[in-house]
């Protein structure tokens, strides 16, 4: 086993794209990875069987963030028993966090281009999974505005950034959310540096949210926060973090049920959570490693794991 060949998603930038490239729900939920990896193993917990789908009246989809193992020995000896095929390797990305100016510019890249068909503009969505080709704006001034995008599909997403996050609440779906009263009151949210949106197909019928602020602390601390819900089933590939590699690396799970990884590398904390239906991303720099864990359990996370929709799949 050669520890080159492994895959890294290693910066911050990174995460962030894929974050976004998640954004609009699609057949390859993880393109990224799926350009990089070879012959990926994906196990489906709703099967289809002989042409006809298999029902159940709750299938519970558990939380499959990637593992956390000693050292690279460690590392090779899982691959070699369990993996039959592709898998990653999340490194710390270093030790130093992008600055508090630059995360702030690009926390605020999609409202700088709200009134122009940012959709076909590769610089102002990244990665975007989806071909949406048209977008109208409804509104780009006060505390709220909003925007409609639309592709061939006859999906239209409703999107809407605000001087406040609070004031995108009322955007979030039963089956994912998050509360940000406590955030509101203990950190600086960015004006317009927020953006939630909703997709739904040609019939008004739910198909994915996702949710994304930034707070600030003090002149250089602050923390992104990002999640995303689709009903598309799409099993996470096999994932690794190498505890050496890290300050502090821990599983944590907040009072409220949701399993994450949480790590420290020098000034720079992530943490992740992922089902085949969720994904959430908290990404802070010069925090403090308990602070981080504050903020898991006062954004009193919400995940519905147990949809309705998947016993459809």
């Amino acid at each position: 086993m050669n520890l080159q060949d492994l895959n890294q998603i290693t910066t911050p930038k990174e995460w962030k794209q894929r974050a976004l490239s998640l954004g609009d729900p699609a057949p390859a939920r993880h393109p990224k990875a799926k350009k990089k990896l070879v012959l990926a193993f994906v196990v489906l917990l709703c099967l289809v069987l002989g042409g006809g789908t298999v029902l159940a009246t709750e299938i519970v989809q558990h939380f499959q963030n990637p593992r956390v193992v000693k050292d690279t020995a460690a590392l090779e000896q899982e691959i070699a028993a369990h993996t039959a095929g592709g898998y990653a390797l999340y490194g710390s990305g270093g030790p130093n966090p992008i600055s508090q100016d630059e995360v702030i510019h690009f926390s605020r890249t999609h409202s700088s281009s709200w009134t122009r068909d940012a959709y076909l503009d590769e610089d102002a969505i990244p990665l975007s999974s989806v071909d949406w080709i048209s977008s109208t704006v409804d509104c780009a001034e006060g505390p709220l505005w909003e925007r409609h995008a639309y592709n061939a599909k006859g999906h239209v997403r409703a999107e809407a950034t605000a001087e406040t996050p609070l004031l995108l609440l009322d955007r979030q779906t039963p089956y994912a959310t998050w509360d940000l009263d406590w955030m509101e009151a203990h950190y600086d949210s960015v004006p317009y540096g927020n953006r939630a949106y909703t997709t739904t197909d040609q019939d008004g019928n739910f198909l994915g949210t996702f949710f994304e602020t930034l707070y600030l602390s003090g002149e250089d601390a602050y923390v992104d926060l990002t999640y995303f819900y689709s009903i598309d089933h799409t099993e996470p590939f096999p994932a690794y973090y190498i505890e050496e590699e890290f300050d502090q690396i821990e599983e944590y799970t907040t009072s409220t049920g949701v399993a994450c990884i949480l790590s420290q590398s020098g000034n720079v904390i992530n943490a992740s959570a992922e089902t085949a239906h969720y994904t959430f991303y908290l990404y802070a720099g010069n925090l403090t490693f308990d602070e981080a864990k504050e903020i898991l359990e006062h954004l009193q996370l919400q995940v519905d794991t147990a949809p309705a929709f998947c016993s459809q799949e």
